[in-house]
């Protein structure tokens, strides 16, 4: 799952501001999942389709909770020197 929010936050396209618009409205939601999936070259049956834009459309809100917040914090286990 952070892999994956980790892919979207970094991604070009998922601004901060498109990532809000996105989220206003169903159609935008799919709009902004089937970009990742064109931008991933990832093809996927309608149920396994289904299941991850559920979970796409929770990453989305996750990412614009943590933006919102503007709380500076990495994610991740730290390396070991």
């Amino acid at each position: 799952m952070i892999l994956f929010l980790a892919l979207i936050v970094s991604a070009a396209a998922f601004n901060k501001d498109v990532l809000k618009s996105g989220l206003q409205s169903t159609e935008g939601q799919l709009r902004l999942f089937r970009n990742w999936m064109s931008e991933e070259h990832s093809a996927y049956s309608p149920r396994e389709q289904n299941f991850r834009f559920r979970v796409f459309r929770k990453h989305l809100q996750q990412i614009v909770e943590i933006n919102d917040a503007q709380v500076s914090y990495r994610i991740g286990k730290p390396k070991v020197w």
